[in-house]
């Protein structure tokens, strides 16, 4: 191992070495994507510099604890009290590229392409470490240092900042942390014995900031789950101007960040502060469940590198903090329109439904019913005009998403009273002992029948006789004349006179 003991060492030699390392003067860092299979080659870059000069070094003694293959952990330690150094490969393209160890206390080398990368899910010595472990790790990832990454506080420098995302990646591998808020031991790993190394030196500040990112970004928004059982519905209200279906909530957690979508679709998301806007243009009836994260740059590009036999390498950032949302849109609700009449016509009957932008006449069935689906929202319904039946007031329906909702019009005929007044043809009198009392009038549906056709043949609504000038109101009873006479059983209605 590349050492430097605290005596040896300077402040200006730490002074032009950090500005060496600044330039990139020892090694030339690239920033370009890896993937799971390729080979690299190890080797010991130089010294982390601090921004006050200094070196970071090693506890004078070292404690560890190693994940074995057998499921099991053991504990070791080293005598320290040396610098620590830069992890760096080179890979097959020639490539090279800053590391982290993840592996506290294992033998670390040069090597000429004896490192393989995998991804987290494939790596076997990334799935011995625990949950918590894995998840710490990842999020110290995706805030911590990365080559070309802007330095977050002020009075650090690049080895600073990333000096303090290796210290937070071994403080969790090693289990001396399952969150973002306090230390404790491990067994003979002392709490405190990565974190005493940059103790009120420039990297605490960056450990710091570091922390507060990762327990921010475990703060899910108050209208997600963790849990895509638990997730609750959101559903989508018709947007008429828009011509789309959306709805705004708010996020009392405050995270104040974009998503990135991992599963769903048809559904598109903006900001404005913690308020956040779905909208689809399509209806979606039955609830559908998305997956989110926050959007972070690069937050998808973890890799394990191996070697067997010695230190097991990160590079990369993985988001592991995702949460859920069902969304549905409001589905068309029912209007039913119920038609009565007092002489039993109900087929064909017209009605006109209105609504925002909405105006269609649709007519009842041999039923008298009529069902239309509708976007919810209130409605007006009303029957047309008919020379037939009294008139019927219009009707206010509210529909409801998957639901029916039902209006009832029942028509009433139109009532009408007859004058009939007898008069002589020349003198508009009775002539000499003639009288005008005794005429009989027939009140048919149909047109007038012929002289010589019989009444009965025909469908005649009322029968009544003149009764002089009393102007009462009777019956018709056996009513006869010289051509006709009506049958009895014709016999159905009174006609008023006045």
């Amino acid at each position: 191992m590349k050492t430097h003991n605290r005596k040896g060492f300077t402040r200006l030699t730490a002074i032009i070495l950090a500005a060496v390392c600044l330039l990139g003067v020892i090694f030339p860092l690239t920033v370009m994507a890896l993937s799971p299979g390729t080979k690299a080659g190890s080797w010991w870059g130089d010294f982390y510099v601090s921004a006050d000069g200094d070196y970071y070094y090693h506890p004078d003694v070292w404690y560890f604890m190693t994940y074995n293959a057998d499921g099991s952990t053991s504990y070791n330690h080293f005598n320290g009290g040396t610098g620590y150094c830069h992890y760096m490969i080179t890979d097959s393209s020639g490539e090279t590229h800053s590391v982290y160890c993840m592996e506290s206390g294992a033998d670390f080398g040069s090597s000429d392409g004896g490192y393989t990368s995998q991804s987290s899910t494939d790596s076997t010595y990334y799935k011995r470490l625990p949950a918590t472990a894995q998840r710490g790790i990842e999020l110290t990832t995706l805030y911590g240092w990365k080559p070309g990454a802007s330095l977050p506080v002020s009075g650090i420098n690049a080895d600073d900042y990333k000096f303090a995302t290796q210290v937070l990646i071994w403080e969790y591998q090693q289990q001396l942390r399952s969150d973002p808020n306090s230390r404790h031991n491990n067994s003979s790993v002392p709490a405190d014995q990565f974190y005493g190394t940059l103790k009120g030196r420039p990297a605490e500040k960056a450990y710091n900031w570091i922390l507060k990112q990762i327990a921010s970004h475990s703060t899910l928004p108050s209208f997600t789950s963790s849990t895509a059982d638990k997730a609750q519905t959101i559903e989508l209200k018709w947007d008429d101007n828009k011509k789309v279906y959306a709805a705004t909530v708010s996020d009392s957690n405050k995270v104040n960040v974009d998503f990135e979508t991992l599963s769903g679709s048809g559904v598109s998301i903006s900001r404005s502060g913690n308020s956040y806007t779905f909208t689809a243009k399509n209806m979606i009836e039955n609830p559908v469940t998305f997956k989110f994260r926050k959007n972070i740059k690069n937050a998808d590009d973890m890799l394990i590198w191996g070697r067997p036999g010695y230190q097991t390498l990160l590079t990369g950032a993985k988001d592991s903090i995702v949460f859920y949302v069902k969304i549905k849109t409001e589905t068309f609700g029912t209007a039913k329109i119920v038609k009565t009449s007092e002489d039993g016509v109900v087929e064909g009957i017209s009605f006109k439904i209105t609504g925002d932008n909405y105006d269609k006449t649709v007519k009842t069935d041999k039923d008298g019913t009529i069902s239309t689906q509708l976007l919810p929202g209130s409605y007006t319904v009303t029957e047309l005009p008919s020379d037939k039946y009294v008139s019927q007031s219009p009707q206010n329906v509210t529909v409801t998403s998957g639901k029916t909702s039902t209006v009832t019009f029942s028509n009433v005929l139109k009532k009408f009273r007859v004058k009939a007044t007898k008069v002589d043809s020349e003198t508009k009198t009775a002539q000499g002992d003639a009288t005008l009392a005794g005429a009989l009038y027939g009140l048919f549906d149909r047109p007038p029948l012929p002289p010589t056709q019989t009444a009965h043949l025909k469908h005649p609504i009322m029968y009544a006789a003149i009764t002089g000038r009393s102007r009462s109101s009777r019956r018709a009873q056996a009513i006869c004349s010289a051509t006709r006479c009506i049958p009895s059983e014709l016999r159905q209605r009174t006609m008023s006179w006045n």
